[in-house]
């Protein structure tokens, strides 16, 4: 197990955890990136949670670097049920929107998101 999904099982769901404190760590430390994404297809509800908090902050900068990721994240957004997470996916899709070539995948989840029974998501999925 990676430190970051150690770091990202800390606190309870109701909590953003050490997101921040991780979300600065990858910005600075971006080979640590790959274990950031791999928090997304976690088993566990708190590191999925904590994990997308922390991967939208990160990808709120620099969207470059999850951009080659986008086909293996569209399918965990699809079939993520965790009502804080798809909220985190609709934020973060939004940042990736500048790259004209990304368009056409995003807009087909975030129809999906806007779809959602979370008024949150749905919500973040049309500002996005």
């Amino acid at each position: 197990m990676s430190q970051i999904i150690a770091w990202l099982q800390e606190g309870d769901i109701r909590s953003i955890g050490r997101a921040n404190e991780i979300a600065a760590m990858v910005l600075e430390n971006t080979f640590m990136f790959e274990d950031l994404l791999d928090s997304l297809g976690h088993e566990r509800d708190v590191v999925r949670a904590h994990g997308s908090d922390a991967l939208e902050k990160v990808v709120r900068e620099r969207p470059d670097l999850l951009a080659p990721y986008l086909d293996e994240i569209i399918p965990l957004a699809e079939k993520e049920s965790l009502a804080v997470v798809k909220l985190h996916y609709a934020m973060l899709f939004g940042h990736l929107l500048a790259t004209e070539a990304a368009v056409p995948p995003i807009k087909a989840i975030l129809l999906k998101l806007l779809a959602d029974e979370s008024v949150f998501t749905s919500s973040w999925a049309i500002t996005s």
